[in-house]
């Protein structure tokens, strides 16, 4: 849609308003040139349609770069909701190992779950639940998917706060290589939920 309308748009500019008028036809009359004045004229001429298409690309840049930013996409990331056997636990993790910050719940409390809202980077928020009580069955089949600067120094950090990993409930994680070539592991929260690391390239 982007692109058919950068098409239209430089049609129209180039067609219409900033339409550039043929050159003025220069006669000839008994061998000689018209008049000096006639050949200033059509110079002007040109040094006006010039400067019109500078004007004419310049318009056509600004009114595209609106044009895009306008745009919005259909649909994009909000959060990511799942259940835990206990959601302070879980939180208190997310925030010592990923720098997360706990967010409002907005909703009145509920009898059957406690749930927080923790915000990581990019503004990716994550909505931890707990059943009241603790009896209700439930499955996490997923796993969360995590861009990180260095994956060596988010291990160290993995190792150092992480009380499930200093403690050797979960050993140290392996490293493995994407098909990209960029360096990757998959980590443990203190539920045993898998949390896929990728280093940024």
């Amino acid at each position: 849609m982007i692109f058919r309308f950068y098409i239209w748009l430089y049609v129209f500019i180039h067609s219409t308003v900033f339409f550039t008028p043929p050159q003025p036809k220069c006669f000839y009359v008994s061998g000689h040139a018209v008049s000096k004045v006639y050949r200033q004229r059509i110079n002007l001429e040109r040094v006006k349609n010039r400067s019109m298409k500078k004007k004419s690309t310049l318009l056509l840049f600004i009114v595209t770069t609106f044009y895009v930013q306008a745009q919005k996409p259909i649909a994009s990331y909000n959060h990511i909701q799942y259940y835990v056997h206990n959601v302070d636990t879980t939180v208190a993790f997310y925030k010592k190992v990923f720098d997360a910050d706990t967010i409002r719940f907005p909703f009145p409390p509920s009898g059957a779950t406690r749930t927080k809202w923790i915000r990581l980077a990019n503004n990716i928020e994550l909505h931890i639940s707990q059943n009241v009580p603790d009896t209700i069955p439930f499955s996490n089949n997923f796993h969360l998917g995590f861009n990180v600067v260095s994956l060596e120094d988010f291990i160290n950090r993995l190792m150092r706060e992480s009380s499930d990993y200093k403690t050797g409930k979960y050993k140290e994680p392996s490293r493995d290589r994407m098909p990209s070539g960029a360096k990757t592991t998959m980590i443990r929260d203190p539920e045993g939920n898998r949390i896929h690391l990728i280093e940024a390239r």
